[in-house]
C-alpha cells in the first residue's frame, strides 16, 4: 500500500507505476492519494492475498486533498478549453504535475 503515509518517497513510488502510460500519452496531470481496503469487499481467495502481502485495513483517503486536486484539474481542463474564461493565475499546482 504505497500512499498510506503522504512522503516523497511514496510519491515516486507510486509515481513510477503510471511510468508506462506516461509513455505512451501525455497526461494533463496526476493525483496520488492513499486508498481504502475493506477486506469484507474482497473474495476469500483475495482477502487471503491481501492479509499474506500484510496489507492493513483502513481509510487512507484525504478527501480535502481529493477534492482540491479535482477543483484544480476542472480549472486545469476549462481554461484549456475555453481559454477566455478563467485568468491563468487564478489556477493552482496540482499535489503531483506533469512536467
Amino acid at each position: 500500500m504505497t500512499m498510506m503515509e503522504n512522503s516523497n518517497e511514496n510519491l515516486h513510488k507510486a509515481l513510477s507505476f503510471t511510468a508506462p502510460a506516461c509513455s505512451l500519452v501525455r497526461p494533463f496531470d496526476i493525483g496520488v492519494f492513499g486508498g481504502a481496503v475493506d477486506y469484507r469487499e474482497f473474495s476469500p481467495h483475495m482477502r487471503l492475498m491481501i492479509k499474506a502481502a500484510k496489507t492493513p485495513e483502513g481509510d487512507y483517503r484525504d478527501w480535502e486533498a481529493i477534492h482540491a486536486w479535482a477543483a484544480n484539474l476542472k480549472a486545469t481542463l476549462t481554461l484549456s478549453r475555453y481559454p477566455n474564461t478563467l485568468n491563468a493565475d487564478s489556477v493552482t499546482p496540482a499535489l503531483a504535475s506533469v512536467g
